[in-house]
């Protein structure tokens, strides 16, 4: 089985980065970068950035032959697309022309887009050329389901936090405050701003906070990435989650990536995330603004024993329940092979 990725590997930190990383040990992959060879492209065109606003097709179409053809030079018989902005169904349909199988993994909603990074019509006008579609969330696979007679799968997020790393992480003081890594949005701002005015401190780490909330009990930072985001999960007393609207009812990364660094995750409550971690052992749910504030105020007055505990609960519950990429790598590894192994004999 040898696997094309399509994805944005100009960020190290991105999911596609730990599948391939991953998924490179059980089989051949490929990867193509459609996120930054796109956008250096657009770079110094001031046109194309205008069209691309309106999704015009002309701004795609270099670049997507571009894609057919790296596509073509390898022997690869599946492409697994995340997300899919910028490609064209029509390279798509060129592509599955060939014998290929095409799998697409969308972290965020295929139906319901936050923004111009978030989704356009070319996921729209692609979703039924996929043979696979693998989400995180049962609840958006419920709805593929009832909408669309397509194959599906469910893949969790996870956690890449290697072992080094996190022994670092432990060497540093904890902060008796709560943290929210992560930019802003309406809601975040409005929960934000609530515990602000109840006399909570908050550390925020994301684009756009400074300009957008103003208190005296906040401190806003620019983002952290790779060894400084770990590092930042794990010492403070509590990480703050808010789920963006496609998250709600289902779970996000932080689900994963904060109790894997041995974290307190506060997040709102759903049942998918109630059967990862044991509630009030391993994570910490709220239902409304003042439970949150409530339960905020009595994580950070508990003594260090049981902090500690609760902190080694979590990392253990990730690493025993295997919720790490690797694992979720392996995972993927057995949906490819069960769903299409006996098709890809057949065309050799």
């Amino acid at each position: 089985m040898k696997i094309i990725i399509a994805g944005n590997f100009s960020n190290k930190a991105s999911i596609e980065e730990y599948y391939f990383k991953y998924l490179s040990k059980l089989t051949s992959v490929y990867t193509i970068d459609i996120a930054s060879d796109f956008n250096t492209e657009l770079k110094n065109n001031f046109f194309k950035k205008i069209l691309r606003r309106f999704d015009i097709k002309y701004v795609y179409k270099r670049f997507n032959k571009k894609i057919f053809l790296d596509v073509e030079t390898t022997d690869a018989d599946i492409l697994i697309v995340f997300k899919g902005i910028n490609i064209l169904p029509s390279t798509l349909r060129k592509i599955k022309d060939k014998g290929i199988v095409l799998v697409n993994y969308n972290p965020d909603h295929p139906f319901s887009f936050a923004g111009r990074g978030s989704g356009n019509k070319n996921i729209k006008k692609s979703f039924n050329l996929y043979d696979l579609h693998i989400s995180y969330s049962p609840v958006i696979i419920d709805l593929i389901k009832s909408r669309y007679n397509i194959q599906t799968a469910h893949l969790p997020f996870g956690f890449e936090l290697p072992d080094a790393i996190y022994e670092e992480t432990k060497k540093y003081e904890e902060i008796n405050k709560v943290c929210f890594i992560g930019n802003p949005d309406k809601k975040r701002i409005c929960l934000i701003n609530y515990l602000l005015n109840r006399e909570i401190k908050i550390d925020v780490f994301g684009n756009g906070w400074k300009n957008r909330t103003k208190h005296n009990n906040l401190n806003a930072y620019d983002p952290v990435y790779n060894k400084e985001f770990w590092i930042n999960t794990g010492r403070y007393r509590v990480q703050l989650n808010v789920f963006r609207e496609h998250n709600e009812g289902s779970h996000n990364m932080r689900t994963f990536e904060v109790p894997g660094a041995g974290g307190i995750l506060l997040t709102p409550f759903s049942e998918e995330q109630a059967q990862y971690f044991k509630e009030d052992e391993e994570i910490i749910f709220f239902k409304n603004e003042e439970e949150c504030s409530n339960k905020i105020k009595d994580i950070l007055n508990r003594d260090k024993t049981g902090v500690l505990l609760f902190r080694e609960k979590a990392r253990n519950r990730s690493i025993d329940s295997k919720y790490s990429y690797k694992n979720r790598a392996d995972e993927l590894y057995k949906i490819l092979d069960s769903n299409f192994s006996s098709t890809l004999k057949r065309n050799k």
